[in-house]
């Protein structure tokens, strides 16, 4: 296949007279849990921990510096993996239990999977693991020591010899079931969610991860034992130490049997879309080293008259913690038209805002996004479109009115979101990333956006609030309504406010 794609054509090419309908064949409902045949298992302790730490602590210790503990035992490792994709909540859907986890998915459908190198854990054997999180299990899909497989995660970034490796993948067909050939936006954007719940779960244990998203793909599939086809490693998340290792020369890789490739297969007639692999595949290039200029806003021709210091939050209420946010986070587009408070909107701004910064410290990908928000029904502040500068704790508004309706239109005429409070926005310049990093920026920006909407969803449940991310819109009507440059784009939209709440 000629690696001819871009994020730029990929994202661009989808406006609203091309956007496919039909139905979904619900005889054909991909599976959501991944099973591998003949495998043993390792039982995982049940008996989690929850430290009592708030999600503000969290992100204040990834702008600060968290002090490194050296790795995790097994019943710290079992409560991080249940933290990250645990199985959270249960409700009956077509007849049959369904599962709801941590983090939000598009269409509920969960295309992302755990898997972890265990390097020197006591009672885990050294080698690579599925975390299977229907049965709370380690699967074992290799013996060794294979830390250093996928080549170096940044020069500057030393990676400890006791520890372990978080590796996050995507199932193409989970998603292109239900979205088609618009699938990888979305499988991006939820290992985005992952990879964020799996950071804020590690660092409740001063545990600083890594999180690379470049790596040799090639390499990765082998490791894995993947079809490319039908699922791909889309990060690599090892815990960072206080020197770096001595360089090993890692034992090579021999294939994993045909049984390992097709516990990928989640559905009995699956459909391959030639646009999705076209995009991976282009976005296989590295380039290491590349970096914006300057913050991406600057690039979308939009000029901010004066900005504004974010407004200082209360101290946060005892008792709120990132476990209870995670256990009690679910998607709500039950929004009423309520006015949101200035002291939870200063609060909630404070934690997207924290959130942003703290990504600062995972280079190259700090500068792939631009974040604002659409004020509806804030009290205090006037509505409008504004930019969130992270790095300076500053806003300022793009242009003043009230959106709800158009942006609703715009969102494929979702009617329920004109009754949200705010509307937190994540966008990007499309050439840019090409021209920086080539397709393989696509993917930074996708997940930096995931990343930054699992924030919303935690901070939104942390201050009693419904929120909801949205994938789906008209790309140019999007661009348009906000008057952004024509090379650039929104690419996750999620929204936040009061909710109606039910005894």
């Amino acid at each position: 296949m000629q690696q001819t794609a871009s994020g730029y054509h990929h994202l661009t090419s989808y406006e609203r007279d091309r956007m496919q309908g039909g139905g979904l064949d619900w005889t054909n409902l991909p599976h959501t849990y991944k099973f591998y045949e003949g495998h043993n298992s390792i039982p995982l302790p049940r008996e989690f921990e929850f430290p009592k730490i708030s999600l503000r602590s969290l992100y204040a210790c990834q702008i600060e510096g968290a002090t490194c503990a050296e790795s995790l035992a097994a019943v710290q490792l079992s409560t991080v993996l249940f933290l990250a994709y645990g199985l959270t909540a249960r409700r009956q859907a077509i007849g049959e239990d369904f599962f709801f986890r941590s983090v939000p998915s598009a269409g509920a459908l969960y295309p992302a999977e755990i898997y972890v190198g265990a390097w020197n854990m006591e009672g885990v054997p050294t080698g690579l693991y599925h975390f299977d999180t229907t049965r709370h299990v380690l699967v074992p899909l290799r013996s060794g020591d294979f830390r250093h497989t996928l080549g170096p995660i940044s020069n500057d970034i030393p990676i400890s010899d006791k520890s372990l490796t978080f590796y996050v993948s995507g199932i193409f067909f989970r998603s292109s079931w239900k979205y088609r050939k618009r699938a990888y936006r979305y499988v991006l954007l939820d290992a985005g969610h992952l990879i964020e719940n799996l950071v804020l779960a590690l660092g409740v244990y001063r545990l600083t991860p890594a999180v690379s998203l470049d790596f040799n793909d090639e390499e990765a599939l082998l490791l894995m034992g993947f079809d490319p086809a039908k699922e791909v490693c889309l990060a690599e998340i090892p815990l960072t130490g206080k020197e770096a290792p001595t360089k090993r020369k890692p034992p090579p890789l021999s294939p994993l049997g045909p049984e390992v490739a097709d516990a990928s297969i989640v559905s009995a007639r699956e459909t391959t879309f030639p646009e999705i692999l076209d995009i991976h595949i282009s976005s296989s290039t590295i380039r290491l080293g590349a970096r914006p200029q300057g913050p991406m806003m600057d690039a979308f021709g939009i000029k901010i008259s004066s900005w504004d210091s974010l407004p200082q939050p209360k101290a946060e209420a005892a008792g709120s913690t990132f476990a209870q946010s995670v256990l009690n986070r679910h998607s709500h587009r039950n929004f009423i038209p309520m006015e949101l408070k200035k002291e939870v909107f200063a609060s909630l701004i404070d934690l997207v805002a924290s959130a942003a910064a703290g990504h600062r410290a995972l280079p190259p990908y700090e500068g792939v996004l631009a974040c604002g928000f659409l004020a509806h029904t804030v009290e205090g502040l006037e509505p409008g479109f504004y930019l969130i500068d992270a790095e300076h704790r500053a806003f300022g508004q793009v242009q003043g009115g009230i959106f709800a309706n158009q942006i609703a239109s715009v969102c494929l005429d979702q009617e329920w979101l004109k009754n949200a409070s705010l509307h937190f926005l994540f966008m990007t310049h499309l050439r840019l990333l090409d021209e920086l990093w080539g397709a393989r920026g696509y993917r930074y920006a996708m997940v930096a956006a995931g990343r930054l909407g699992q924030a919303v969803y935690l901070a939104c449940t942390t201050l009693g609030l419904g929120c909801c991310g949205i994938g789906a819109f008209y790309d140019g009507e999007a661009r348009k309504l906000l008057g952004l440059d024509p090379d650039a784009a929104l690419l996750y939209l999620v929204a936040a406010g009061n909710i109606r709440r039910f005894p």
